[in-house]
């Protein structure tokens, strides 16, 4: 008689990257359904390791609940993934371990861990209105953009609300909102943010602009993920050109001249939107402001809004208690 064991996984690998196995048959425990405690998710964190990073950035849930943002500190760079299992562990959330080369794991049956980010310090949100900025307006979207942010779009009225017209540190979306953000002044690295928020509509709008303190030749770049899965990554230039044209305008620097707000779709319930702010090729400037608004309403309650009474603002900026530095 054949004594040998039989043992049928379904193995499932979401948006995330993170890989589930699920048991659907084990012999040896005499189960034919799923064994929910022996979910194994896991992470490649060769990104991490390779990089200079002290902070780990960690976006998880607990039984479908809203995602929250924790984050462990070590004091010296994590270069191995057993430091980076052990930095986690202090967390106190689930067991991280090393499954294999750069590969780390947990198994549970109710955590849920989205995203695992990799920085070198965290600093406090800080409120830094600035005279010059949104002095365009602000500019709707439609969809089918490409991802570099060219796209067809409507400028809302001319408001106090919607444009910093005199200018003063007040008026228009991005005074309002905007905070200091440090990133790398040389490098594609630079500044985290991440908004959990949760919908109850699949279409919102997220609205940003970035403004550098100190210009020189740059190109300044953000990059919006939904829920780990880049949306957006803006080329300055290319929206120059694409803003200028459709506005018989001679612009510059469009992302701090103007509030972006583009349509994205996302699943009903708790989602994560991070935003990565970095600025290439600029000399001598790591200090820039950063604003953003995540709107659940249509394009016609937006063009609308002249006060934040009339939105519905799902996360900010201003919401958010820390930023990341990655450098």
């Amino acid at each position: 008689m054949d004594s040998g064991k039989v043992k049928i996984l379904l193995q499932l690998n979401n948006n995330t990257n993170q890989i589930q196995n699920v048991s659907l048959f084990d012999s040896t425990n005499n189960v034919d359904n799923p064994i929910l405690p022996q979910t194994l998710f896991t992470f490649d964190i060769t990104p991490i390791i390779t990089d200079t990073v002290r902070v780990l950035v960690v976006l998880y849930s607990v039984n479908n609940g809203t995602f929250t943002t924790v984050y462990s500190t070590s004091a010296t760079n994590l270069t191995t993934p057993q430091q980076v299992c052990d930095s986690l562990n202090t967390l106190n959330l689930v067991n991280f371990f090393v499954v294999g080369g750069n590969i780390i794991g947990y198994y549970s049956a109710t955590a849920i861990v989205s995203s695992i980010t990799g920085a070198y310090q965290t600093y406090p949100t800080q409120h830094n209105p600035i005279i010059y900025s949104n002095t365009g307006g602000s500019l709707l979207y439609n969809t089918g953009y490409s991802t570099n942010g060219v796209g067809t779009f409507t400028l809302l009225p001319s408001n106090t609300f919607w444009k910093n017209i005199t200018p003063s540190y007040t008026q228009g979306r991005m005074n309002n909102v905007e905070t200091l953000t440090q990133v790398d002044p040389s490098f594609n690295k630079g500044g985290y943010l991440f908004f959990p928020i949760t919908n109850e509509v699949a279409n919102i709008y997220v609205a940003f602009s970035f403004t550098m303190l100190y210009y020189t030749t740059t190109t300044p770049k953000v990059d919006i993920y939904a829920n780990s899965t880049l949306v957006l990554s803006t080329n300055d230039s290319a929206m120059q050109t694409n803003i200028n044209t459709a506005l018989s305008g001679s612009f510059t620097h469009v992302q701090q001249t103007f509030w972006h707000i583009f349509p994205i779709t996302l699943p009903i319930g708790n989602n994560v939107i991070c935003v990565h702010i970095s600025q290439i090729g600029v000399e001598g400037s790591n200090i820039t402001d950063t604003g953003v608004e995540i709107y659940e309403n249509t394009a016609a309650e937006i063009t609308a809004a002249t006060s934040t009474s009339q939105l519905n603002i799902l996360n900010s900026t201003l919401n958010i208690p820390y930023y990341f530095a990655q450098y």
